[in-house]
């Protein structure tokens, strides 16, 4: 939310911007031996909310969030240049990792000073390809982590790249279609993208991953030709974010304060249940809030309530509660 707000979009159209790439990836999916899901889907299909689509938080529909009740696994044989060719391994076989970096932001959404991206996938991606010897227009393939469309949205905004980009940004069919074995995704993403360049001698892709929380990124860049220089100078590890970018966060927020960021989730039958925030408070501190008022829920699923002033109070279990001011 704090993204749409940031960059002036309308709701509805933001929410209806990554049906197509989505539909774009359950085709990538319906290809795929090994993915959960194999069927490709219309982007009207994955924007209609029904019995088997529905709505767990606005605005968006589960055929756009992973699908992580799988049985599946996957694994990567990993070996130095000298010891592939010990093996005998075919050199159109080998797949090099040209470049890596994983870098941290806060733990707890609030703390983070720019809600609507982050700078740790920022870091990350630069990094990774600055490692590589590869700049983003040199990529044929991308599978970046698809949890959620803001999982998406940050790492095509890390890379440069547009949403709607031709090339796509899943080698699997994304963790709703091809399956979600919670991070161990990554190990089916970097499997598939071998397979990928193994079909196009010379060809090259990142795939990107994340903790839980959205709070820990990493990118690494493949390619069926090695990178020059030393391995171990491909990558390294960010271990966080600038102290002088923390946000306070504090337990208790009382009288005036703003809206920054916000999700309203539903409850199984689809009706507005309840809806969580990150408030600013006149201090420029940060506090978490609910609240459960329909009037109140419908406005901010329909509506930009990010940047509004809000009114914090003490609710009945002591939890901080909002109001519209």
């Amino acid at each position: 939310m704090a993204r749409r707000a940031h960059l002036g979009r309308a709701v509805g159209d933001y929410a209806a911007e990554p049906a197509p790439t989505y539909a774009a990836m359950s085709r990538v999916a319906a290809a795929n031996p090994f993915a959960w899901h194999r069927s490709a889907k219309s982007p009207e299909e994955i924007l209609r909310v029904g019995t088997t689509n529905r709505r767990p938080v606005h605005p968006y529909p589960k055929f756009v969030m992973a699908s992580p009740k799988v049985n599946q696994a996957a694994a990567l044989l990993l070996a130095s240049h000298a010891r592939a060719q010990e093996l005998g391994v075919p050199s159109d076989h080998r797949v090099y990792v040209r470049g890596w970096s994983s870098a941290s932001d806060y733990p707890y959404v609030a703390q983070n000073e720019d809600l609507w991206r982050s700078r740790a996938m920022e870091r990350a991606a630069r990094a990774a390809l600055e490692a590589s010897g590869l700049g983003v227009d040199d990529l044929d393939y991308f599978d970046l982590y698809s949890c959620f469309p803001s999982s998406v949205r940050f790492a095509v905004d890390a890379l440069g790249l547009a949403l709607s980009d031709p090339r796509g940004v899943t080698v699997t069919g994304g963790m709703p279609y091809a399956g979600a074995p919670g991070s161990g995704y990554v190990t089916h993403a970097i499997a598939a993208m071998a397979t990928k360049l193994r079909e196009r001698p010379g060809s090259a892709g990142v795939v990107s991953g994340l903790s839980a929380q959205m709070a820990t990124h990493a990118f690494s860049v493949f390619s069926t030709l090695p990178g020059v220089g030393d391995p171990g100078a491909f990558g390294a590890t960010h271990v966080g974010p600038d102290p002088g970018e923390q946000v306070t966060i504090v337990a208790e927020g009382r009288g005036p304060a703003v809206l920054e960021a916000y999700a309203v989730a539903c409850s199984p039958d689809g009706t507005d249940e309840l809806a969580v925030a990150v408030c600013r408070l006149p201090d420029n501190s940060r506090c978490y809030a609910q609240t459960r008022g329909p009037a109140l829920l419908e406005w901010l699923s329909q509506s930009e309530g990010v940047g509004h002033g809000i009114a914090l109070e003490a609710g009945e279990d002591g939890r901080n509660q909002f109001m519209a001011r």
